[in-house]
């Protein structure tokens, strides 16, 4: 009975355990919570004994962090040189680039991560934080080259982004992409310099 409750026997050669392991677990941590996941949990969902989890991890933590390292940030934006009018676009490509971050595994990584206060402060500098800096940064450079509107503040702009982004991945572990679309819209045409504004709107 206890085999027929198992996840999918191996199917690869036993060098993948090791990422098949760290797969089950990003998935059980996902759904449950850091506290919520056992080691037995994820043995379970990779159709592996408990023992042979801990041939390959020394403890629940170290599955967790190989689980987090599966979710891997898109590579850094190019710069944006000198041509006028390049702003709107390196930001509407920015955000579908970690829009694709959000898409699966990044989603999982990140329900984990914020599931557990301690594991959230040690990955202060991880990809949300990575997406955080690098719209903030863009924001920046619009503004100094009066392409984006100059009454926002960046890092406001940049959490709001990121924020609409990884809210649409707090149930699911696939990005809504009309949700993508939308933040899309709204940022490329909200931080615009002559964008109508609550404060102006008639």
């Amino acid at each position: 009975i206890y085999l027929l409750q198992m996840g999918p026997k191996w199917r690869r050669h036993p060098d993948q355990r090791p990422t098949d392991i760290a797969r089950a677990a990003l998935e059980v941590a996902a759904e449950r919570g850091v506290l919520g996941t056992r080691v037995a949990d994820i043995a379970l969902r990779a159709g592996v004994t408990v023992g042979t989890i801990y041939r390959y991890f020394p403890d629940k933590d170290a599955v967790l962090d190989a689980a987090l390292a599966l979710a891997v940030p898109p590579a850094p934006r190019q710069p944006l040189g000198d041509r006028p009018g390049s702003v709107i676009p390196a930001l509407s490509e920015a955000l579908r680039r970690w829009g694709g971050f959000f898409d699966g595994a990044g989603a999982r990584a990140v329900r984990v991560t914020l599931s557990e206060p301690r594991r959230a402060a040690a990955n202060a500098s991880g990809p949300v934080a990575s997406a955080l800096s690098e719209l903030a940064e863009l924001v920046r450079e619009g503004v100094a080259r009066g392409e984006l509107r100059r009454d926002l503040d960046p890092q406001a702009v940049a959490r709001a982004l990121v924020g609409a982004l990884a809210l649409g991945t707090a149930t699911s572990d696939a990005v809504d992409h009309a949700l993508l679309e939308v933040v899309a819209a709204l940022a490329t045409r909200g931080l615009r310099p002559d964008a109508v504004t609550w404060k102006t709107a008639p």
